[in-house]
C-alpha cells in the first residue's frame, strides 16, 4: 500500500473552503483533478483540515491512498501537479509513504492564526481582518488566558453532528502584536470545532473594544451555551498553518 502526501498552500480568496462541494471551486477539487491528470488514475485526497470559504492555508497536509504505482518519480510529482494548477493554489512537498496514512486522524495536533489590522491596507486587504474600532491591547492579550487548556468549547462553534466531542485542548493562544496597528492571533489545539477559531477571535475583539467583559467572556465558556456565542471575525484573516503528526510521521519530511 502506498500513501501520496501533499503539503500545500492556497489563497482562499476566490475558493469556496477545502471540501468537495455541488456549487463553487475547492481546493479539494482542484487538486484531486490535478492529479488525476499527472497520475492517469483518480485520486481522492483527504486534508487535514475543513478550511471554509475564504481561509488560506500556509502548510494544509493532505494524503491518499493509491492502489496503483505512480508512473512520476517523487522528486518530480510536486511540479507536475503544480503545472496543472492555477496560481493561488501550490503543491509545496510531495512523498510517497509505503505505508497507511491519514492527514485528518493521524494528526496530533492543529495550528491557526488570525490577523487583525486597525489601518487599512491595499495589502493586507484579503488576508488581515480591518478592525476599526479602538482596540485596548492590554485586555486583548489578557482574554487569550481564558481559553487555555482543556475545556468545552460548545458555546464557541457551530453545530456539527460528525463531532464526537467539543472537548478541545487549547495548547497556545496568544496575540502577536506585529506594529502598533497589527496583531497576530496564534492558536494551537488537539482539534477545533467548526467555526471556533473565528469565533474565539470574535469574542476575544469584542471585549477588546469594550462590548463584553472578561467575565463575561469566562461565562459564556462555562455555560457551554451557543445563545452566548460572539459573532465570527471574517473569514479572511484566518489561515491554516500546520498540522502535527507522530514522531515516525516527521521524520519523512512533515
Amino acid at each position: 500500500m502506498m500513501t501520496l502526501i501533499l503539503e500545500i498552500e492556497y489563497d482562499g480568496t476566490d475558493f469556496c473552503g477545502w471540501q468537495v462541494q455541488p456549487n463553487g471551486r475547492t481546493v479539494q477539487e482542484d487538486i484531486e483533478k490535478a492529479t488525476a491528470k499527472v497520475f492517469g488514475q483518480d485520486v481522492r485526497l483527504i486534508g487535514a483540515g475543513r478550511t471554509d470559504s475564504g481561509v488560506h492555508a500556509r502548510a494544509m497536509t493532505s494524503s491518499a491512498i493509491l492502489d496503483f504505482i505512480p508512473r512520476i518519480e517523487e522528486i518530480k510529482a510536486a511540479k507536475a501537479i503544480n503545472s496543472q494548477l492555477a496560481q493561488d493554489v501550490r503543491i509545496k512537498k510531495a512523498i510517497y509513504y509505503d505505508g497507511k496514512f491519514n492527514a485528518r486522524f493521524d494528526a496530533l495536533g492543529r495550528e491557526y492564526s488570525y490577523h487583525v489590522i486597525q489601518n487599512s491596507s491595499v495589502f493586507l486587504r484579503k488576508y488581515a481582518y480591518h478592525c476599526t474600532n479602538l482596540i485596548d491591547e492590554a485586555i486583548l492579550f489578557k482574554s487569550a488566558e481564558i481559553f487555555l487548556g482543556r475545556r468545552d468549547f460548545t458555546t464557541f462553534s457551530k453545530v456539527n453532528p460528525s463531532i464526537k466531542t467539543n472537548i478541545c485542548n487549547v495548547q497556545i493562544c496568544n496575540w502577536e502584536k506585529i506594529s502598533p496597528e497589527y496583531y497576530i492571533l496564534h492558536i494551537k489545539a488537539d482539534h477545533f470545532l467548526y467555526g471556533m477559531v473565528r469565533s474565539l477571535t470574535g469574542a476575544m475583539l469584542e471585549a477588546a473594544r469594550y462590548y463584553k467583559s472578561l467575565d463575561e467572556l469566562q461565562a459564556a465558556l462555562e455555560s457551554c451555551d451557543r445563545k452566548l456565542n460572539s459573532v465570527l471575525a471574517p473569514a479572511h484573516g484566518l489561515f491554516f498553518e500546520k498540522a502535527y503528526y507522530p514522531e515516525e510521521i516527521l521524520n519523512f519530511g512533515f
